[in-house]
């Protein structure tokens, strides 16, 4: 967090961001995105520190996977692990042949997520006069806060039927394979992320991607997809997944799926700036796990008949860091501008706004199980 804001994050910060958080925290002069004629607005930086420390705390996708500050828009993809491993040789014999994992080389776009939101001058003064039923514009900054948070969580979990564009990237696409491509499921161009174009070869296939049989037909979840998913990830990427993310529905058929002839463990999970962890005893959050996997609920998961299931690894891989995160090239800001000559109207605006890119350097590492029932 230091390298976001050179700023200590006191612990959660649970409750409304309200204006008296304006006057206890303080308030610095900046330059706005939102102000067209090269004037200052106010930047509030304590306000968006604790906003985006808040924004690690609610089991969404974005709490889930570490933030890294973005050093450079280039990176290096693992698409493969190494042929030639390690092994012994005998007393003066040669060197084993030489070995390295497959790798190449992407770009990361910078995108800008932002939402913006305002009130009318009038009802501003009469909410500052305590006409009204409570601190109005608090309300509606806590509001847009929620529904920035929620719409961040939407984009890193949506169906890759449409490019990403300006928006974030999301996980289906990292874990997308040339078959879902080539499939009537999607149109070609759907799966190419970060520079590289999912229909041209295998070679950037996720760990495990699974489709019905017959796409476009919903097959019925059984304990051998997920089973499969997990053995099929390692033997790929040497590593099993960190965790799964699915809907209520599908949480609740997995439950009843392992009653029977499995135990679902509880795990204790801690979220931070450095994503999901399973933890010690003395932590707030609960989470089920099959087979050591911690399961998030999440309702932002894309649905079929039911909803899918998506296995992440956000381990660190070599020099590059965690192999999912979300690189933070500029971190979240909250501005707020009351110029009626600028915005031609006498309103107050507000805006949140944050720079960066949803990122995966090993898709071997990730999973999707989709045409469920």
């Amino acid at each position: 967090m230091s390298d976001f804001y050179k700023y200590r994050r006191q612990g959660l910060q649970v409750g409304v961001l309200g204006e008296e958080d304006f006057e206890k925290l303080g308030q610095v002069r900046a330059d706005n995105p939102l102000d067209v004629a090269n004037d200052t607005t106010w930047f509030h930086t304590d306000y968006a520190q604790q906003a985006f420390s808040w924004l690690h705390y609610q089991k969404t996708m974005f709490s889930l996977v570490p933030e890294v500050v973005m050093q450079k828009t280039g990176r290096y993809y693992f698409t493969a692990v190494a042929t030639n491993r390690a092994s012994g040789i005998a007393a003066l014999g040669a060197l084993p042949d030489t070995g390295h994992p497959s790798v190449e080389q992407g770009t990361v776009p910078i995108k800008c997520i932002d939402t913006a939101f305002e009130i009318d001058k009038k009802a501003l003064i009469k909410d500052k006069m305590g006409e009204s039923l409570g601190n109005l514009w608090a309300a509606l900054k806590a509001d847009r806060l929620e529904d920035y948070r929620d719409r961040l969580d939407a984009m890193m979990l949506a169906d890759p039927d449409t490019v990403a564009g300006s928006s974030g990237d999301s996980h289906a696409r990292f874990a997308g394979s040339k078959a879902w491509e080539d499939s009537a499921l999607l149109d070609a161009g759907d799966l190419d992320f970060q520079g590289f174009d999912r229909s041209s070869a295998t070679t950037y296939d996720a760990g495990h991607t699974k489709i019905g049989s017959t796409p476009g037909t919903d097959e019925t979840l059984t304990a051998a997809f997920i089973e499969d998913c997990i053995q099929d990830i390692k033997s790929a990427s040497g590593q099993r997944p960190q965790f799964f993310v699915t809907g209520f529905d599908t949480m609740s058929r997995i439950k009843r799926l392992f009653d029977d002839h499995y135990r679902m463990e509880k795990v204790n999970v801690s979220f931070s700036i450095n994503g999901v962890s399973v933890t010690g005893q003395d932590t707030n959050w609960h989470a089920a796990a099959f087979d050591g996997v911690p399961i998030f609920e999440n309702s932002n998961t894309q649905k079929d008949t039911i909803s899918r299931i998506h296995a992440c690894n956000c381990q660190n891989k070599g020099s590059e860091g965690p192999q999912l995160r979300w690189e933070v090239a500029s971190p979240l800001e909250y501005n707020e501008f009351g110029n009626p000559v600028v915005l031609d109207a006498h309103k107050m605006k507000g805006n949140f706004s944050m720079w960066g890119e949803f990122v995966c350097t090993t898709p071997k590492s990730q999973g999707i199980i989709l045409e469920l029932k």
